[in-house]
């Protein structure tokens, strides 16, 4: 209604009311952003447009998915059987008993958006490290952390992407992997990843 969110929100933690500034503010900007497209769809109310906005989110989840998963096996098995094996894994996190109740339609959660994030940085971290151009690997690392961000305002799970791709460059380092370029891909991923998260809390 007014094109941003209340200082307070009245309507949690009567009569206190709750300083929304205190919580991760992309998810809720999302929401809004997603009514403003389902509306073109014929979604009559934010109401609508938020029962239907994790489903949306799980199916771009979904692909972002798959194509890490392809992007992890193609170096090792080839695009076929990396497809294969995307398809298979992909089927296997859609009827994910865990996962449903936070996907179907009805609740906007927030792990819906979250995993969408969640595995985009992944994969376009991995399309970063096995990149043979500079331009292409520096570009996808600092979406990589651009993704890594956007996740970390969204939910607080984001520190499994630092944990993950940290453990992964130690391990890099230690067997002798780390390049140059490896480790300056890794910079900018942690550059963009902190920074945009900094900006936008601030």
């Amino acid at each position: 209604a007014t094109g941003h969110l209340a200082a307070v929100d009245t309507m949690r933690y009567v009569p206190l009311g709750f300083h929304t500034s205190d919580e991760l503010l992309l998810h809720p900007y999302l929401m809004a952003w997603f009514h403003k497209l389902a509306t073109i769809f014929g979604s009559t109310s934010v109401d609508q447009s938020a029962v239907l906005y994790p489903v949306f989110f799980f199916a771009l989840t979904v692909i972002a998915f798959f194509l890490m998963t392809r992007a992890l096996f193609k170096e090792s098995m080839g695009t076929t059987k990396a497809g294969i094996i995307g398809l298979i894994a992909t089927l296997f996190l859609i009827v994910s008993p865990s996962l449903l109740p936070r996907t179907i339609a009805g609740i906007p959660e927030k792990e819906s958006v979250g995993f969408f994030f969640f595995f985009l940085s992944f994969y376009l971290f991995i399309v970063a490290w096995n990149s043979k151009k500079p331009f292409a690997m520096y570009l996808s690392a600092a979406l990589a952390g651009i993704s890594t961000a956007a996740m970390g305002l969204v939910w607080g799970g984001y520190v499994y992407i630092f944990v993950t791709i940290s453990a992964a460059m130690f391990l890099a380092f230690v067997f002798g992997q780390a390049t140059k370029e490896k480790v300056l891909l890794y910079s900018i991923w942690l550059f963009f990843s902190v920074f945009v998260i900094l900006a936008s809390t601030s």
